[in-house]
């Protein structure tokens, strides 16, 4: 999809938040998985760790499948997408790549620990309630990378709604088509905390590696009127054709309470070595999932807006606090584990609400085949589910250069 779209456009009037916000007891509770809950990946994939510190892909037979159908495919793409170019234009065959779900689906991986953000509502002290925050960004990390199957790309004005089993209200949209931007509100149990943002997926590829960059930003607020935002690390999946396929994190997650100027950084395999000193060094590099947390105080520079202010080298800042930890395995602060995988709870998954609005993304035909196992008809259904994505995305850049009065 080529064409640069001129305005973000939202295909439904109602916003989530205008249509439905439920109290706590008319919500469906938690019951046994029925055919419409979503297959999520296995619950034991922390185990599957390298010992260089990436999380592994292990399942032979379905790779063996992937890199059939992958080197297919990719005879028949143009050098520049092998180069670095932007892979989320491009048809990918639903066979052995793609999982029965959209991807506002596979975003609710990300709250995968909500109950650490009740915990964090609890607080009354600003510090520990940041600690929970990071430890709830953190471990959610881990769960949505676990499923290495590719989801469906959201159509503009595709919807979700779910639940969690604490009461947790989940609303996700597609309000963005070129570039791709989910716009997600999630609600927590009597409201003691909202979570909202957006996300902007974009991957890239290499010749054995893709590289996907989540764009945009988590808020988290709570009743006192605290808010603390945070953006996400980048992802590398290595292997893709040949080799042991790796899934690994980069980059530092970024946090700031503005109402209390506190920040925090954690920063992902901060021990990394670089190139030369690699060159010199004897030992052994690092395991590239462990993290460190740096907890400060910052100070808004004269002039500076303090309620848009984000901190960044130049700040002044006054060090609190420090934590380790993996993003595998725990964070940690003081010797207090604030996340730990062994203590995620499995069972909270996100459950569908009943009768959702005719823009769910369950109702998606390509989705509807690949459940039933019919891949020639989930192929040919995405096809035609993007091409007339594509048809209203040209009707739409032909309709604002109209009344843009721009030629065409």
């Amino acid at each position: 999809m080529s064409e640069a779209e001129p305005t973000t456009e939202n295909a439904n009037a109602d916003t989530p938040e205008e249509r439905r916000i439920m109290s706590s007891d008319e919500l469906p509770q938690a019951e046994a998985p029925d055919k419409d809950q979503l297959d999520l990946p296995p619950d034991d994939m922390e185990e599957k760790r390298t010992a260089t510190g990436g999380l592994i892909y292990a399942n032979d037979e379905e790779l063996k499948e992937q890199r059939l159908v992958g080197w297919e495919f990719l005879k028949s793409l143009p050098y520049n997408l092998l180069s670095g170019g932007n892979i989320g234009s491009i048809s990918l065959p639903v066979r052995a790549f793609f999982e029965p779900r959209s991807y506002l689906e596979r975003l609710t991986e990300f709250w995968a620990c909500g109950p650490l953000l009740t915990l964090a509502a609890e607080q009354t002290s600003p510090l520990e309630r940041l600690k929970y925050v990071a430890a709830f960004a953190l471990g959610g990390l881990h769960k949505e990378i676990m499923g290495q199957k590719k989801p469906f790309n959201p159509i503009l004005g595709e919807t979700f709604e779910a639940t969690f089993p604490d009461s947790t209200q989940i609303f996700i949209e597609q309000s963005s088509h070129h570039p791709p931007v989910s716009t997600f509100l999630v609600i927590g149990p009597n409201k003691v905390w909202t979570l909202s943002g957006h996300l902007n997926l974009a991957a890239t590829m290499r010749a054995n590696s893709v590289k996907v960059v989540h764009a945009g930003y988590h808020e988290v607020e709570f009743a006192d009127g605290c808010k603390i935002r945070y953006s996400l690390p980048v992802l590398f999946l290595r292997g893709i054709l040949y080799g042991q396929r790796v899934a690994e994190l980069d980059g530092t997650i970024n946090f700031i309470d503005r109402k209390n100027r506190l920040g925090c950084s954690i920063i992902i395999n901060p021990n990394a070595k670089g190139f030369l000193r690699s060159l010199f060094s004897r030992g052994p590099a690092p395991p590239c999932d462990t993290v460190r947390a740096e907890i400060f105080r910052y100070t808004v520079p004269d002039g500076a807006d303090p309620e848009q202010y984000h901190f960044d080298d130049s700040t002044k800042k006054e060090a609190i606090t420090v934590g380790d930890g993996s993003w595998l395995r725990h964070l940690e602060f003081e010797g207090k584990k604030y996340w730990d995988i062994k203590d995620t709870p499995k069972t909270y998954k996100p459950i569908p609400v009943p009768n959702p609005m005719p823009s769910d993304c369950r109702f998606r035909e390509d989705r509807d085949a690949l459940c039933k196992g019919d891949w020639d008809n989930a192929q040919k259904m995405k096809h035609q589910l993007e091409e007339k994505q594509r048809e209203e995305a040209r009707w739409r850049k032909a309709g604002y250069a109209k009344r843009s009065g721009i030629a065409t």
